[in-house]
């Protein structure tokens, strides 16, 4: 089971949890955005992907990370698929459900 998926199962079966509770569900480790774009393109095989690089707006923050701590402490999760794995299998999973869908 991928990671995402067992956080939302947990929840979904969890015992303990209020209908209202709100958890990150992700990576508690920081990923550089350039980095996640860098495997996005890779996975479609997009040498060179087009990007418009522009200057912080206002509210950006220069650096975001989601604390998975609250959710591990209520159903046990813990994140173990490392994004140079999820990304790719993503693509490839997505390209196979939509080629489905044509």
């Amino acid at each position: 089971m991928d990671d995402i998926v067992a956080g939302i199962s947990g929840c979904i079966f969890s015992d303990t949890l209020a209908r209202y509770e709100l958890f990150n569900i992700g990576n508690h480790r920081f990923e550089k955005l350039m980095d996640m774009i860098a495997l996005i393109a890779k996975a479609l095989g997009i040498a060179n992907p087009k990007m418009e690089l522009l200057p912080m707006q206002d509210g950006d923050v220069p650096a975001t990370y989601a604390s998975v701590d609250k959710l591990h402490r209520a159903v046990g999760y813990q994140p173990t698929t490392p994004i140079s794995v999820g990304i790719p299998k993503f693509i490839t999973w997505f390209k196979e459900w939509n080629r489905e869908k044509i």
